[in-house]
C-alpha cells in the first residue's frame, strides 16, 4: 500500500470559486445512473 506524501487543504475567496466554477454539464441523462 502506498503512503501519502503531502497533503493540502487551500480555501478559494469567492472571487476564485467563480474562476474555477467553469464547468457545463451539457448531458445531464449520463449522471442519472451516477447515484
Amino acid at each position: 500500500m502506498g503512503s501519502i506524501e503531502a497533503v493540502w487543504f487551500g480555501f478559494f475567496s469567492p472571487e476564485e470559486v467563480r474562476k474555477q466554477s467553469f464547468v457545463n454539464i451539457t448531458y445531464p441523462s449520463l449522471l442519472d445512473s451516477v447515484d
